[in-house]
């Protein structure tokens, strides 16, 4: 090969990772916004059913590439959150953790899906 063929090679493989990255970056970051919603969805319809207001108050948080967040915005009276007396309470019922738990290879499966459309 001459170096002109082996300096083309390499750029034209230089391209065809960059655009593998972009797209890949681009399909986990799909993945990661369904998953999230999907985890969501389980934290609403395991929150303890007395608390509605609390069960219907989780957000999906974006705030670093690669990175989903999900948070909850009920507050007591003297802003204590709702969800961290729930889950760690002197008479909390955890249900954050085990819904996550039980339900990870749900949420890695959708990210993967991502992946591999």
């Amino acid at each position: 090969m001459s170096k002109s063929g082996i300096d083309g090679f390499s750029f034209a493989m230089k391209d065809f990772l960059a655009e593998v990255a972009v797209e890949t970056l681009a399909a986990r970051e799909r993945g990661l916004d369904k998953a999230g919603a999907e985890l969501i969805n389980d934290l609403e319809n395991h929150t303890p059913p007395k608390t509605g207001k609390t069960a219907k108050s989780w957000v999906l948080t974006t705030k670093y590439q690669g990175v989903r967040y999900a948070n909850n915005t009920s507050l007591n009276a003297n802003r204590i959150p709702i969800v961290n007396m729930l889950e760690y309470g002197r008479r909390g019922k955890p249900f954050v953790r085990k819904t996550y738990n039980s339900n990870i290879e749900k949420y890695n499966n959708i990210i993967i899906g991502e992946l591999q459309k």
